[in-house]
């Protein structure tokens, strides 16, 4: 009986082996309750940001286990060793945001995960303010995102500026795979009213009923909303509920478009769609990242946004990117990659870290 014991434990070892090697494709969620150790962790630093003048808590990441540890406040990244030696390094702008939205979306994709198990003992742990996400020795896109953790904490330990700002495009890659984990109807439309002032600081007899999306769960990753227009005469409260109802689908839509499938979000851009009935056709203007399109009633479709985003994408592209190249105007061998077509275009050169300039210019987009 004992000899079939231990055969029956060996082989549920052998069964959760699997099943972790299967699912852990995801991060699982934690809170900074989860152990005790990361709730003081946290308060240090948060303390250690209000020193460096930060409206916001530290952005931080905690990788791989609790004693090691990678921290990110104020554009510097700290590492401390299982010895407890300190290490700091000022980073990059681009390679402070790739981790830090790595971070972001990777805790928040982790509520989707379904609970994982493991059988060796090692935990890999990550924050982002006091959020958390946590995987067991891992596997598939979490080994690839810890790698990333990884790379950057020896890098900094070893004062290596040129490594650890080459995990920027890999940072940059999972965080568009991991995103395309977020759920399309995922998070509420919000309704919210209001009496916008006129110009002389006096209540305008008209009231806005806006319709906008809280994608990520945040109002901070707010990025869309629907703008109807009514005299004070016209309006009536139930349009709250109306208006919700017959348009909800479609925000959420697109908003996950935006938010999940593009990088429009993380780069800090804004959508609103202004029903106006006067326009011919759809009008576009823009305030910086803060796009405002004004349109008819009858536009508000998922395919109409869409493609007024994609004209939308297509300017921005255009305007990071400069001058235009057609490439079949350059005669190439077959089995060209895309580096030997950019090193034949007038003005563009490719550094040692892969980054593209057109005539002296860094851009990220062509």
């Amino acid at each position: 009986m004992k000899k079939n014991n231990h055969l029956l434990s060996l082989l549920l070892i052998m069964a959760l082996t699997s099943l972790n090697a299967g699912a852990q494709n995801l991060f699982s969620p934690i809170t900074r309750s989860h152990y005790d150790f990361w709730g003081k962790y946290i308060d240090k630093y948060y303390t250690q940001s209000a020193d460096v003048n930060l409206i916001m808590p530290s952005d931080m990441i905690i990788s791989p286990s609790i004693l090691e540890s990678l921290v990110m406040y104020g554009g510097i990244i700290k590492v401390t060793s299982q010895q407890g030696k300190e290490y700091s390094v000022k980073c990059s702008p681009e390679l402070y945001n790739s981790l830090k939205l790595l971070a972001k979306h990777t805790v928040m994709t982790s509520s989707y995960a379904s609970r994982n198990m493991g059988l060796d003992g090692q935990m890999y742990f990550l924050f982002y303010k006091s959020d958390g996400a946590w995987c067991w020795s891992p596997y598939g896109m979490c080994s690839d995102i810890v790698t990333v953790f990884k790379e950057v904490m020896n890098a900094v330990r070893d004062n290596d500026i040129k490594r650890m700002e080459k995990q920027v495009s890999a940072a940059d890659s999972l965080r568009r795979l991991i995103k395309t984990f977020y759920p399309e109807q995922g998070w509420p439309v919000i309704v919210s009213v209001s009496t916008p002032w006129t110009e002389d600081n006096k209540l305008a007899p008209i009231k806005h009923l806006s319709l906008y999306s809280s994608f990520g769960g945040d109002i901070f990753s707010n990025n869309l909303d629907v703008v109807f227009t009514f005299s004070d005469k016209d309006f009536k409260e139930e349009y709250r509920k109306l208006y919700l109802e017959k348009y909800e689908s479609t925000i959420r839509q697109v908003a996950h478009k935006i938010y999940a499938l593009s990088d429009f979000a993380d780069d800090g851009y804004y959508f609103s769609f202004i029903v106006d009935e006067s326009v011919t056709k759809p009008q576009i203007s823009k305030d910086q990242k803060q796009f405002e399109i004004k349109l008819k009633e009858s536009d508000l479709t998922v395919e109409k946004m869409l493609s007024l985003l994609i004209e939308i994408q297509a300017s921005e592209i255009h305007l990071d990117c400069g001058p235009e190249f057609n490439p079949e105007a350059f005669r190439l061998p077959e089995g060209t990659t895309v580096q030997d077509i950019l090193l034949k275009l007038p003005g563009v050169t490719i550094d040692s870290l892969k980054n593209v300039y057109v005539n002296g210019k860094k851009v990220t987009r062509l």
